[in-house]
């Protein structure tokens, strides 16, 4: 289909990859290494595109695809093709978005079905589950999930597409880095990055008796999952990002990336709040950072804000967005 452009944005991809913590060449990849999430509850299918397309993104991420409904049909796929987007792909084993997903019984079938669904989707990167790390949307084990990865891996390696875990909770990866400044005795800057890097309920369960050791315990099982990621085969760690502060971000990707041995993406970065400074400021990061995935998450909800309106129209955010990316990429 359009397999040559597909596995030239994936190469490009992978090979800012090896510079993607900072120190790294200063070289940009020519796309840019942003994409967008947009509600399909909201927007269809045709809109969605279109929004994406108006802002400038390169990289388009859809509902995640359902291991036990998959029907073998990509309604998707022809019109974000034609459109020059590519595919960030989540994958899940549950057969309700609303479900946590349970470990893979057949491991098996499971590379087969896996191998259908990157034959019509292309996608430029995939990632497996949502926020493994947390009960709520996976019910297994580290070790079970790292089986899976490694599966999923191997199909995806097969068809040089580069692959990563589902995307670490953001509260997860602000606690890792608060604990790691604490347990190395940088008192100033753990008290720096409470201020800065958590965020206002996590800085208030620290006020609580037994708060911290909450928040170790999430730490301690996030921990348990990344360390696992490259032995697996996983190509990137993959984490969720909704810190409004920049430099909170730069120092979590610098720790997390030296903790796990493999380059950062994301494929859910967004904001709380709907300030154009503030989405300016993470984009400049994500590139000083060097990231090669970076899909914005454009929806509104309890924890965070669209870029357009649910008529479609542009707010300050977006227009920020897309002049980002028009001043860095045209």
């Amino acid at each position: 289909m359009k397999r040559a452009a597909v596995l030239i944005g994936m190469l490009l991809a992978v090979s800012g990859a090896a510079v993607c913590t900072r120190g790294g060449t200063t070289d940009k990849p020519p796309q840019g290494p942003f994409g967008l999430f947009l509600s399909p509850q909201v927007f269809d299918i045709e809109d969605r595109v279109r929004i994406a397309q108006e802002l400038g993104a390169y990289y388009f991420r859809t509902y995640p695809v359902l291991l036990p409904s998959w029907d073998g049909e990509c309604s998707e796929c022809q019109i974000v093709q034609d459109a020059g987007l590519h595919f960030v792909l989540t994958i899940r084993n549950t057969p309700s978005i609303d479900e946590a997903a349970s470990p893979v019984a057949d491991l098996d079938g499971f590379k087969r079905t896996v191998g259908e669904i990157l034959d019509l989707y292309e996608p430029a990167l995939v990632v497996l589950e949502n926020e493994e790390n947390t009960p709520s949307y996976f019910t297994g084990t580290p070790e079970q999930y790292v089986s899976e990865l490694a599966a999923l891996c191997e199909v995806a390696h097969s068809r040089h597409i580069p692959c990563a875990n589902g995307g670490l909770l953001s509260g997860s990866v602000t606690w890792m880095v608060y604990f790691h400044y604490l347990d190395t005795g940088q008192t100033a800057e753990a008290k720096a990055f409470e201020e800065r890097g958590l965020e206002p309920f996590q800085q208030k369960r620290l006020e609580t008796p037994g708060g911290d050791q909450d928040g170790r315990k999430v730490a301690d099982l996030t921990m348990r999952f990344l360390t696992q990621y490259k032995g697996a085969g996983a190509d990137y760690l993959n984490i969720h990002w909704y810190v409004s502060d920049s430099q909170a971000l730069g120092e979590s990707v610098d720790y997390l990336s030296g903790l796990a041995g493999l380059p950062i993406v994301t494929n859910e970065i967004g904001q709380r709040n709907l300030e154009p400074s503030v989405t300016t400021a993470l984009m400049k990061m994500v590139l000083q950072l060097r990231l090669p995935f970076a899909v914005w998450f454009s929806s509104d909800g309890r924890l965070s804000q669209a870029l357009v309106d649910p008529d479609g129209s542009i707010r300050p955010t977006g227009e920020a967005f897309r002049s980002f990316i028009k001043s860095n990429y045209g």
